[in-house]
């Protein structure tokens, strides 16, 4: 019996409902949960755990608000704009 005191499940569903409803545009909302799934499955990328993937999720969500820009189309130049952005957060 698996017993555990949080729902991840709950939690990422309600990630995923969030970024669906973001104001961005429809591909950086595709990006995101196509992440969020290859992080599960372990595909490209290796498995990691739940409660990690919502933490990335909930980050990069908020990046991708602040920088409005479409993910594919980010430049050498934005990374420092989201490394700062991103320092910011974990401060927090």
């Amino acid at each position: 019996m698996d017993v555990s005191l949080y729902d991840f499940d709950y939690d990422l569903m309600q990630v995923k409902k969030k970024i669906s409803e973001m104001k961005t545009d429809g591909r950086n909302i595709e990006l995101l949960l196509d992440f969020a799934e290859d992080c599960l499955a372990g595909w490209k990328v290796h498995k990691i755990s739940k409660s990690r993937v919502i933490t990335l999720l909930q980050r990069l969500s908020k990046l991708t608000g602040e920088i409005k820009k479409e993910w594919e189309w980010c430049e050498e130049k934005d990374t420092s704009v989201l490394s700062r952005l991103n320092c910011q957060m974990m401060a927090r």
